[in-house]
């Protein structure tokens, strides 16, 4: 409830500063899944996932790509500098671990920061995401009898996977209907049903894509979970995994689709 509250009722600046922290943990969980110890190299890591959620705030100039200009440069000097004790593989692991993951994340602090409606749009991709997840478990539970990944993750089912798709429509379209009565009413606007039902349609597979590229990651290194700062539940990007396609997705899709009329 207190996260929830946190994205209805902080400005937009209070949310980039989460993220921006949310982050640098995500990243110190991917260093440590990389067993990369240099001090060089994991400051550069950290500094580029800080600024991931502010790279949206210049108007007409992408800081996005100065950054990942900069942390490519960064990376490459200290492996020229310590080549001895920096392997190639672990910088451009993290490279592309950093471009696959921390960045797409920072794109909730996007979706918020989206005028008018951010905080409605924040609400879609993490209702899609923990809707997904929640009715594939029960699905799969009650009806699940034919594996989608048994290698990657034994417990995921072809039955929970649709069964998960079809509730995260369906809260999806729920949440949509409670942010029509409660806001959209007074404003003299309408909110396209068919549009959140279709954005639903497509992101809620590709949740599922986000928690089988980080488990294909986790059994590579041997790894349960990528960390412990949530006791039994694992570690940020073992809570953020299946948002990390879905996020910056949604976040193109509410520039483009008229979600709001």
């Amino acid at each position: 409830m207190s996260a929830i509250a946190l994205l209805l009722f902080s400005p937009v600046w209070v949310i980039r500063i989460v993220a921006a922290l949310i982050l640098v943990i995500a990243m110190y969980e991917l260093l440590s899944a990389e067993q990369c110890k240099h001090v060089g190299v994991s400051i550069a890591a950290y500094a580029f996932a800080a600024s991931c959620p502010f790279l949206d705030l210049v108007q007409g100039f992408s800081l996005m790509w100065v950054a990942l200009l900069a942390y490519m440069l960064l990376l490459a000097f200290f492996l020229i500098l310590s080549h001895e004790t920096v392997r190639f593989e672990q910088c451009a692991n993290l490279l592309a671990l950093s471009v696959m993951i921390i960045l797409p994340i920072a794109g909730l602090a996007y979706i918020r920061a989206i005028p008018v409606h951010g905080k409605a749009y924040l609400f879609f991709p993490l209702i899609i995401a923990w809707f997904s997840d929640m009715g594939a478990y029960f699905t799969g539970s009650f009806f699940g009898k034919h594996k989608l990944c048994e290698k990657i993750s034994p417990k995921k089912t072809v039955e929970g996977f649709f069964g998960g798709i079809v509730i995260a429509v369906i809260f999806s379209l729920l949440g949509a209907f409670i942010y029509q009565v409660a806001v959209l009413n007074a404003q003299g606007l309408s909110i396209s049903y068919w549009m959140v039902a279709l954005i639903a349609l497509v992101t809620a597979p590709i949740s599922v894509l986000g928690d089988l590229f980080c488990s294909v990651i986790k059994r590579h290194r041997g790894i349960k979970d990528f960390g412990n700062i949530f006791p039994g539940h694992g570690g940020i990007l073992d809570r953020f995994d299946s948002l990390i396609f879905v996020a910056p997705i949604l976040y193109i899709l509410c520039q483009v689709l008229p979600l709001i009329q």
